[in-house]
C-alpha cells in the first residue's frame, strides 16, 4: 500500500479519539538530553541483554521507595514488575507511567538518534501527558502488548516524550500532524528518519483492525511504514523532506506593515458573536472548551462599548460552565472541557492551566457585572487548588487524572466525580438527598454510565417552591452537603496526580491568587502567591541562574521555554501591584530582560519558544496562536505594556510594538485565534490609568481609599498601594511616584494618564466611597463630580469649575488642602469668542443660550454638568455609541492631538478655555488635558450623544452644538452637518 493511502487510513483512525483535539494550527522547537550508548535491557523482542544496564535500571526502580506502584499488567508473583525499561530514569510522571511497558522507550536523546543512524531504523515517536485519558487507551491496548512492543523493539527506535515538559518536540511534530491529516491532539503518534524528518503521524491508533471499527489498527501501520522504509527509501526520505519544509513553511511568519489596528479587536469580537452558543454558550459544539483567553478579550471589548450583548456572551458562558458538569460542584475546580455541548459531561482531568485562568475571568467578571456568584466560583476554584494542588514547598502541581480505580479495582473515566441516589440517601438521609437530587439533576437512571454527574438545574428558589420547604432550608442543605460528600469522596481512591511543578503553569495561578488576592482584599490569597513565586524562582534555576522548566521531587529539567519565562514575569507584576513590595517589580525586570537576551528575535521582533541556546529541530518557532494555554508571545506584550506603565521605559513599549507588529500578518488574516494577543493590543490603544494610594505610615490606613479600585474593572493600569517611605524608595523603578505623598498625614489617592494627575484624593471619614474616582468604570454621570478646570481671565488663576451649583460645598471639602480656587462657573470671567459666522436656527430658546455664551457666563439647561461634543471616527460618521466602524474614539483621540501639535503655541491659535477634567468618557473614563496649545478638546461626556449638549467654543473660536439639547428643550441645531464640516476642517486639514 502506497504512503498516500495509509495517511487517508491515519485519518479515518483519528476521528473523535484523542485527548484535547487541536484545530489546525501553529507548534514549538526543541532541545535534547545526553547519553552513554548503550544496548538494551531485557525487553521482548530484544535481541541481546546489556545485563550492566539492566542492573542500573534495577536499581533506579529501587529507589523509587516502597511505595512506588508500578503502572504495568506485567506483574511477577510478588508484585513486581517483569519489565523495566530507560524511562525509570527519568522524573516526569507521564514517562514513570510507561517505565514498565515492554517497550523499549527512550527519552529524547542524542543516543536514541544515534542508535537510530546507526542501525538505520526509523524513529516512533509517542507525545502524551500523564492525565490524558486516550493516552492510558493506547498504553494499555498497544504498549503493554508484548506483540506489538517486541515488533517495535525489533524494527523501531521507540522515543517517549512528555508534551509539558518539552512543549517544543510537542509542537514542532504537532503542526507536521496537522498538515498531514487536518487535525491533531494526544497521544501523538510520528513515524519519522533519523534525521528527526517525519513521514507519517497521527493520534490515537487502536492496536489492531477492526478494534473500534478502524480499518487499520497500530500493527498493520507499523508493518507497513516498515516495508515503506525498507524498501522504498528514496521516496521516504523525499516525503519526510517536504513535510519538513512545510513545517518550516508554516513557522515562517510574515510581519505586517506596523502594529494591528484596534478594529483587529472589532473583527474578533464580531466572528466569536457568530460562533457564540446563545442557549449554552461557548463558541462551538461538542466538544466545548472553556476558552478563557476569548472570554477574557469579550470582557474588555464590553468594558469599551458598553455592549450588554457582548457581556452576556461572556456572562451566559460562565454560568452555564458554572452550572455544569464541567464544573466540579463538590470539590470546586473545572475539568478539561466537555464532551457535549451542554457542558455535562466532561473529560474528567482537571489541569491547573485552565483552572488559573478561569479564576481570572470569574474574578474579573465579578468587577464588570457586579455579581456575586462569579465571586465564589473564583474563590472556589482558589481553595481547591490550595487543597489538592498545592506541594508542601508551596509550588502548584500539574493536573490530576481523568481515570480512578472502581470498587472492582479497574480504572475508569469519572467514576471518583460521580454519585447514585443511593450513595446520596446512605451519606445525607433521604430528605437532605432528595433536596441535593433536585437542585442536580440526580436521577436513578444517571447520566454517566449509570452514575450522575452532579450539575445545577433549580435554583434554591425552585427547590424550594418544588419540595415545598424555606429558601433558606435548601441553602443550609445544599452547603451542608457538599462538605459531607466531600469528606466521603476523600475516601474513594483518587484520579493520579501529576507532581510535576512546571514554572509556566505555576506562573498562571500565581497571578491569579495575586489578583484575588487584592480584588476580595484576603491575604491568604497573596501569602500563596508569593509563597509559590517564591519556590519556582529561588528553586527552580539552573546553576547560572536561569529558569527551568519543570521540578519534581528534588529533580529539575536543564531547560526553561518562552512561556516560563513571560508567565513568571506577568506573576510578579501582579504580586508587586497586590503586595507593594518593590522586590517583586525588581524581579519582573530581571526576568524580563534574561528573556530578552535569550529569546528574543532581535530583528523581527517578538520571542521564540526555545533559546538562543536550545536544540534546534526542523525550525525554531516563534510562538503565536493562543491555544488552551495561551502564546509566549501574547503574554509577553502585555507584559512589556506593563512593564512599560509602571517604569516609563519606552524601550518595553517599543519591544511590544515590534512583536505585534511581527505577528501581524496572522493576526490580520485570522483574529479569532489570537485572543490574549487582543487583549494585549486593547492595553496598547488605551491609556493606561497610573494609580497610586499612598499611605502616611502603614498600608492598611489606605483601605478606604482603594475599596472602589478593588470592585472596579479596570484592567490596563499601573497600581501600587505604599507608604510615604516606600513611595520615595520605589520612584528609582516607578518615575511618576516622583512627588506623591500622603497629604496632610491622610492616605492620598493620585491617579494619572501618561504623568498627568488628577488632583489627589483624600481619605474622610464617612466618605470611602467617594474617596477615589470612578475610575473608568462609566457608571451614571451623576455619580461622578462634574467639574472643569478653566483659565480665568481676570485672575489668570487656574480654577477647577462646576456648573452645578449643589457640588461646590461637596467639592470644597474634598479639595480643602489643595491649592486651588473652587468656584461655580458662573462666575467666572471666560474670554469672549470669535465671530465664527455659524449660523444657527432661528429659534428664540438656542439664541438665548448662545448669548449667554458670547458674555461668557454659561448657562445650562440641566444639572449634567459641563457637556462636550463627541467627535469620532472617519469624517461623517457620528453615532450616538462608540463600537465597531461606527466610532474609532481612540483614533479620534489621537488625530486631535496630532492636529494640535501641528497648530503650535501661536498666539492667534492659542486656546483660552482648557477643559482638563470632563466627569467621564463613553467608557467611563475621566478625561485629562492641559496646556496652552490645547483648544477645548472635544470629548464625549457620556455614551448617549442624543441629550445633554449645548455649544463650546474650539481652538478658533469655532461654536459648535451637536444632537439633542435635553428631553425638556429638544431642540436641534439644523446647520449642524456644516458646523461639522468646518470643524473637521480646523481640526483634521
Amino acid at each position: 500500500m502506497r504512503l498516500g493511502v495509509w495517511l487517508t487510513v491515519a485519518i479515518a483512525a483519528l476521528v473523535g479519539l484523542a485527548c484535547d483535539p487541536v484545530p489546525k494550527g501553529e507548534p514549538e522547537p526543541v532541545e535534547e538530553a545526553t547519553e552513554e550508548a548503550e544496548s538494551d535491557p531485557r525487553l521482548p523482542g530484544v535481541a541481546s541483554v546489556d545485563e550492566a544496564l539492566q542492573q542500573r535500571l534495577d536499581r533506579a526502580l529501587a529507589s523509587q521507595g516502597p511505595s512506588y506502584v508500578p503502572r504495568t499488567h506485567h506483574l511477577a508473583d510478588d508484585g513486581s514488575p517483569r519489565f523495566t525499561n530507560r524511562l525509570i530514569e527519568e522524573s516526569s510522571p507521564y514517562l514513570l507511567q510507561h517505565a514498565h511497558n515492554p517497550v523499549n522507550w527512550y527519552a529524547w536523546s542524542d543516543e536514541a538518534f544515534a542508535r537510530a543512524k546507526r542501525e538505520n531504523k526509523p524513529i516512533f515517536l509517542s507525545v502524551g501527558y500523564s492525565t490524558c485519558h486516550w493516552c492510558h487507551v493506547m498504553e494499555r491496548e498497544s504498549f503493554e502488548d508484548e506483540e506489538i512492543a517486541a515488533y517495535l523493539n525489533r524494527h523501531f527506535i521507540a522515543i517517549k516524550v512528555d508534551r509539558e515538559e518539552r512543549p517544543d518536540i510537542d509542537s514542532v511534530y504537532m503542526t507536521a500532524v496537522t498538515l498531514l491529516t487536518g487535525r491533531g491532539g494526544w497521544p501523538m503518534t510520528v513515524i519519522m528518519t533519523p534525521d528527526k524528518e517525519p513521514f507519517f503521524g497521527g493520534t490515537y491508533f487502536p492496536p489492531r483492525k477492526g478494534v473500534r471499527g478502524s480499518r487499520a489498527g497500530l500493527v498493520d501501520i507499523l508493518a507497513d511504514m516498515l516495508r515503506l522504509y525498507t524498501n522504498e527509501p528514496t521516496q521516504v526520505v523525499a516525503r519526510a523532506q517536504e513535510i519538513s519544509q512545510r513545517v518550516e513553511r508554516s513557522a515562517a511568519l510574515q510581519a505586517g506593515p506596523g502594529v494591528p489596528s484596534d478594529k483587529t479587536i472589532v473583527v474578533a469580537a464580531q466572528q466569536l458573536g457568530t460562533m457564540f452558543d446563545r442557549v449554552d454558550g461557548g463558541f462551538s459544539g461538542a466538544p466545548k472548551f472553556p476558552q478563557p483567553s476569548r472570554l477574557s478579550l469579550l470582557l474588555r471589548y464590553a468594558r469599551r462599548t458598553r455592549d450588554a450583548g457582548v457581556t452576556a456572551m461572556v456572562t451566559t458562558t460562565l454560568d452555564k460552565m458554572a452550572a455544569g458538569g464541567i464544573y466540579d460542584q463538590v470539590g470546586g475546580g473545572f475539568h478539561r472541557y466537555s464532551t457535549d455541548a451542554q457542558w455535562l459531561v466532561p473529560h474528567f482531568e482537571k489541569m491547573l492551566y485552565d483552572n488559573a485562568q478561569l479564576a481570572v475571568v470569574y474574578l474579573e467578571a465579578w468587577q464588570h457585572t457586579g455579581d456575586a456568584t462569579y465571586q465564589r466560583v473564583a474563590r472556589e476554584i482558589l481553595d481547591y487548588v490550595v487543597r489538592e494542588m498545592t506541594a508542601p514547598e508551596g509550588g502548584f502541581y500539574s493536573a490530576t487524572d481523568a481515570d480512578s480505580p472502581t470498587p472492582s479495582g479497574h480504572d475508569e473515566e469519572g467514576w471518583f466525580f460521580t454519585w447514585t441516589p443511593a450513595e446520596l440517601e446512605r451519606l445525607l438521609g433521604v430528605d437532605d438527598a432528595a433536596i441535593v437530587s433536585a437542585a442536580y439533576g440526580v436521577t436513578q437512571r444517571g447520566n454517566f454510565e449509570g452514575r450522575n454527574i452532579l450539575h445545577r438545574v433549580e435554583t434554591d428558589r425552585e427547590v424550594g417552591a418544588q419540595l415545598r420547604i424555606p429558601v433558606k432550608r435548601v441553602a443550609e442543605v445544599l452547603e451542608s452537603a457538599r462538605s459531607t460528600l466531600y469528606e466521603a469522596r476523600k475516601l474513594r481512591p483518587p484520579p493520579i496526580r501529576d507532581e510535576k511543578i512546571i514554572a509556566a503553569w505555576n506562573g498562571m495561578m500565581i497571578e491569579a491568587f495575586a489578583k484575588a488576592g487584592w480584588m476580595l482584599d484576603e491575604a491568604r490569597y497573596t501569602t500563596v502567591a508569593a509563597r509559590a513565586a517564591g519556590f519556582v524562582l529561588d528553586r527552580m534555576r539552573t546553576e547560572n541562574g536561569t529558569l527551568v522548566r519543570t521540578y519534581r521531587e528534588g529533580k529539575k529539567s536543564s531547560s526553561s521555554f518562552l512561556d516560563d519565562y513571560a508567565f513568571m514575569v506577568g506573576a510578579c507584576l501582579d504580586l508587586y501591584e497586590a503586595t507593594g513590595h518593590v522586590a517583586w517589580l525588581e524581579r519582573a525586570v530581571e526576568l524580563q530582560s534574561d528573556q530578552d537576551a535569550r529569546y528574543l528575535d532581535a530583528q523581527s521582533g517578538g520571542y521564540y519558544l526555545t533559546p538562543s541556546d536550545g536544540e534546534l529541530l526542523l525550525v525554531r518557532e516563534k510562538p503565536a496562536y493562543d491555544r488552551a494555554v495561551p502564546s509566549g508571545n501574547s503574554v509577553a506584550a502585555r507584559n512589556l505594556l506593563r512593564l512599560h506603565d509602571l517604569t516609563g521605559d519606552a524601550k518595553w513599549r517599543t519591544g511590544a510594538e515590534q512583536l505585534f507588529a511581527s505577528l501581524g500578518f496572522r493576526v490580520a488574516r485570522s483574529s479569532i485565534g489570537y485572543p490574549l494577543l487582543l487583549v494585549a493590543l486593547d492595553h496598547y490603544y488605551d491609556t493606561p490609568l497610573e494609580v497610586a494610594v499612598v499611605a502616611p505610615l502603614e498600608r492598611g490606613e489606605a483601605g478606604p481609599l482603594f475599596g472602589r479600585l478593588r470592585k472596579t474593572f479596570v484592567p490596563n493600569k499601573a497600581f501600587a498601594v505604599l507608604t510615604d517611605a516606600e513611595a520615595a524608595e520605589h520612584q528609582a523603578l516607578v518615575p511618576w511616584l516622583e512627588g506623591k505623598r500622603a497629604m496632610g498625614g491622610k492616605a492620598t489617592a493620585y491617579v494619572c494618564e501618561r504623568g498627568r494627575c488628577e488632583l489627589p484624593r483624600l481619605s474622610e471619614a464617612g466618605r470611602p466611597a467617594q474617596a477615589v474616582p470612578e475610575l473608568r468604570k462609566g457608571t451614571a454621570a451623576s455619580d461622578a463630580l462634574r467639574a472643569c478646570e478653566v483659565m480665568d481671565a481676570a485672575s489668570h488663576e487656574w480654577v477647577l469649575a462646576t456648573h452645578n451649583a449643589g457640588k461646590v460645598t461637596e467639592l470644597k471639602a474634598l479639595f480643602a488642602e489643595l491649592p486651588v480656587v473652587l468656584r461655580p462657573a458662573e462666575d467666572l470671567e471666560l474670554p469672549e469668542p470669535e465671530e465664527t459666522g455659524t449660523t444657527f436656527e432661528a429659534n428664540a430658546e438656542l439664541k438665548a443660550l448662545a448669548a449667554a455664551r458670547a458674555t461668557g457666563k454659561p448657562s445650562v439647561a440641566d444639572d449634567s454638568g459641563v457637556a462636550v461634543h463627541a467627535l469620532g471616527g472617519e469624517p461623517g460618521i457620528h453615532t450616538g455609541r462608540w463600537a465597531g466602524e461606527e466610532r474609532d474614539f481612540e483614533l479620534a483621540r489621537r488625530r486631535v492631538e496630532d492636529r494640535l501639535a501641528e497648530i503650535g503655541p501661536e498666539p492667534s491659535r492659542r486656546a483660552t478655555y482648557i477643559c482638563v477634567l470632563c466627569v467621564a468618557w463613553p467608557d467611563g473614563r475621566t478625561c485629562s488635558f492641559r496646556g496652552e496649545t490645547f483648544g477645548l478638546l472635544v470629548w464625549p461626556i457620556r455614551g448617549n450623544l442624543g441629550r445633554g449638549f449645548e455649544p463650546m467654543f474650539l481652538p478658533d473660536g469655532y461654536a459648535i452644538t451637536y444632537g439633542e439639547m435635553t428631553p425638556q428643550h429638544r431642540l436641534r441645531v439644523n446647520a449642524r452637518a456644516a458646523a461639522m464640516r468646518k470643524l473637521e476642517e480646523a481640526l483634521f486639514g
